[in-house]
Formats: structure tokens, sequence, C-alpha cells
């Protein structure tokens, strides 16, 4: 059974990093409608001030509650490059991104949680909410699919990019039902988290290459190519996962995502500087390099194998 210190921790850990995507995919897809379609558009709005708020009453409750490990790879949460494209978001669309949470975020300090009454209750009521705002925005956005391929609703996007986000969804949804259930990481759940991330990351690579400027040969062949990979790594996934095909699977994971990011990072520098167009708003790009920072946190067991001080504490608590 999980402990109450690893409870808090991993739950700060999960909310911060999936929150803040979601909220941002929920922009996204906002930006996405016609203007005809304006109940879509409140909607949708609505469920991106409802993550914004989650995730500061989450930044709120982090400090000196997030454990070292996150401290140290904070790029899984937000990058060095979210608020220039926040900023760049924002004079392109006219939409306030809250800046305000990436600088409350970077003023928070890592430390061991104090596990008090007051505490756990209020990480528990959180984890209820959004498992209940999760389940809401996904009854939306199945919905909008539904329409949009059937060709009811037109938007500016692609249906996987809602497939996307669904998938993202389920994947937080998964990772809270087993912290509200107490439950250890397990090897299943471990293998099919890595394999639902090496899904997302495969479908950035398809992003990236079909929404970049097309002039940009070099990036869409990298971006083909990562695709490729990917594919053929989800396919090892057939095989019987005895504990060292599991360890071999996730060092290919790692190696292969590591490799990824250098490429978003490298695509990133240029947006930043205004050098290559993409028919998305630049701080989608950005929250591709954050998906694949997290599935490399995931990947190298900062949350599996906690530290030191993490084990003690589950030791005597």
């Amino acid at each position: 059974m999980l402990s109450d210190i690893n409870f808090i921790a991993q739950s700060i850990e999960i909310n911060l990093a999936y929150g803040l995507s979601i909220r941002e995919m929920a922009l996204d897809l906002e930006l996405s409608f016609l203007s005809k379609d304006n109940q879509y558009i409140k909607t949708t709005d609505t469920f991106f001030r409802a993550f914004d708020s989650i995730v500061d009453q989450v930044i709120n409750v982090a400090d000196g509650n997030i454990p070292k490990e996150l401290f140290d790879n904070k790029d899984a949460i937000f990058t060095k490059y979210t608020l220039d494209t926040y900023k760049l978001t924002e004079k392109l669309t006219g939409i306030n991104l809250n800046q305000n949470l990436i600088y409350k975020l970077n003023d928070i300090k890592p430390g061991i949680p104090v596990p008090t009454k007051e505490l756990i209750e209020k990480i528990e009521n959180i984890n209820k909410e959004v498992k209940i705002l999760l389940d809401n925005f996904k009854r939306f956005l199945e919905d909008v699919y539904r329409k949009v391929i059937n060709v009811e609703l037109f938007i500016f996007s692609y249906g996987l990019l809602i497939e996307h986000l669904i998938d993202r969804i389920n994947l937080y949804y998964y990772s809270l039902d087993r912290l509200i259930n107490r439950e250890d990481l397990s090897p299943t759940y471990v293998a099919t988290v890595q394999y639902d991330f090496n899904v997302l990351v495969k479908q950035d690579s398809m992003f990236i290459n079909s929404l970049v400027n097309q002039i940009e040969d070099d990036i869409i062949k990298k971006a083909r190519d990562f695709e490729s990979e990917f594919n053929e790594l989800l396919k090892t996934y057939q095989i019987p996962l005895t504990p060292d095909n599991q360890t071999l699977l996730t060092k290919r994971s790692l190696d292969l995502n590591n490799r990824f990011i250098s490429f978003i990072e490298e695509i990133l520098d240029r947006v930043v500087k205004k050098d290559i167009q993409f028919m998305v708003e630049p701080v989608f790009i950005d929250l591709i390099l954050r998906e694949s920072n997290l599935f490399s946190f995931i990947l190298a067991g900062n949350i599996v194998e906690l530290s030191i001080d993490y084990q003690n504490n589950k030791k005597n608590s």
C-alpha cells in the first residue's frame, strides 16, 4: 500500500505535469473551432480555466512537499522555452496563458512531505476533483471527435489531435486512480504507462511532420524517421514481459525518447527566434518537449525508485 508520504509526493508530481499539459491542449482545441461554433469555444475555455485552477491549487501545496527528484527535473513540468512560447502564443492569439503559474512553479522548493491530516485531505480532494473534471472533459471530447469524423463539425485541426488529448486524459486518469486507491507501482502498471507514452511521443513526431511548414524538408524527414522507430519499438512490447525484457525495453525507450528530446529542443531554439513556422500555436511545441521530458523522468526511475530519504520514510511509516 502506498504510504502517506509517497501519496502526497506522487499526487503533486502527476497533477502538476499532467494538469498543465491538459490545460494547454485544451487551448489548442479552443483555437481550432470556427467563430460560429461559439458554444464549443466557451465549453473548451471552461475546461481550460478549470485545469488552470487545479494547477494553481497544486502549486499552493507543492512548496516543501515536492520530491528532490522532480525538483531536479522540473523540465518535466516546464522548460526553458515555456515562458517564451507563452509570450509568443499570447501575442499571436490574444489569449491569456497565465504566465504567473510558471513564475510560481519556479519559486517552489523541494522537501519531504509531512503527512498531516489537513494536507492529506486537501490532496485527496484535489485528486477526486480532477477525476470528475477528466470524466466530463473526456465526454465532451468524444462528442467533438464523433462530429468531426462524421463531418458534422469543422475544426482547424486533426482528429488525431483530439485522440491524442483523450489518450493523455486516460493516462492521467489511470495514474490518479492508482493514487486514490493507494496502490504501489506494479510491473503491469509500469509496462502500461511506458507503452502508452511511447504511443503519445510517436504521435508527437507525426504532429511535427504534419504541422511544420512543408518547406522544412530536414525536419519532416527526421520526424518521419522517429515515427518509424517508435512504431518498431511498440511492436516489441508484444513479447513476454520478463524482468529482463522490461529492463531492456525501458532502456531502448529512454534512448529513443532522449534523442527525440534533442530534436524538439533544436526546433524550439528556432521557434523562439521566430525562424520557423508551424500551423499550431508555439506553446504546443513546448508541450511536446515537456511530454517527452516527463516520459524520460518516468523511464529513468525517479518515480519508481525514490530517494533514500523517501525509502526510509516509507519503511518507517
